[in-house]
């Protein structure tokens, strides 16, 4: 099922585009101090990568000439940043309040550092293993013939505590996914550290695991 619809907002030609200050040098040094038992400090340099990506990604939608925005597919890309823009939101908040879930943080924090160190494979490694350790089965499956691996089990019981049907959890874990693809596209490095994203299935959120 596609999430994106560009009927649904009026046409946006020009994203908001938020300077909060900082580059991605900044970033780089920032990533290299975390994890010193400062968890606040942790969650705000998350929080600073993960705006600048969008930072990033909106300026890359506004150098476009304006017969570009209005087509289909121009249309359907800007209105992919906003969507995205709201489904990060609540993840910006529980940063901000330093409230997000430790082993979450702990996920975010190693995507952030292979991100910037351009190790795109294993940043989807750490995306899958957050993403497959918040739903209760495969994602996109169902409940029904699924039977739990022991491999599977070691990876869930290290999300236990973690609401697994959470709708707002589901779309900001999606939302990073695209970040992640978006930086790899910005920042290319060789093929041996970069995944092949599905570019069809770039619109389309997690399946959802049962109850939304």
């Amino acid at each position: 099922e596609a999430s994106v619809d560009v009927n649904a907002t009026p046409t946006v030609i020009t994203v908001e585009v938020k300077d909060e200050g900082f580059d991605l040098p900044d970033i780089i040094e920032q990533i290299k101090t975390t994890r010193k038992g400062h968890r606040a400090y942790d969650c705000q340099v998350v929080l600073n990568y993960f705006k600048f990506s969008l930072r990033k990604w909106a300026q890359e939608l506004n150098a476009r000439d304006i017969d570009e925005k209005k087509t289909i597919q121009g249309k359907i890309e800007t209105a992919l940043h906003t969507q995205t823009l709201g489904y990060m939101k609540p993840l910006f908040r529980k940063l901000k309040s330093n409230t997000l879930q430790d082993d979450i943080l702990e996920a975010l924090i190693n995507i952030v550092n292979c991100v910037l160190r351009r190790n795109y494979i294993r940043a989807n490694e750490y995306f899958l293993e957050m993403a497959i350790g918040n739903a209760p089965w495969p994602l996109g499956a169902t409940m029904v013939g699924i039977h739990p691996r022991p491999g599977r089990e070691k990876i869930a019981s290290k999300y236990v505590a973690h609401v697994l049907n959470d709708e707002t959890q589901r779309k900001y874990i999606q939302a990073v996914k695209r970040l992640i693809s978006k930086a790899q596209k910005l920042y290319p490095t060789i093929p041996s550290q970069c995944v092949d994203y599905d570019l069809k299935n770039e619109n389309k959120t997690i399946a959802s695991s049962g109850k939304n």
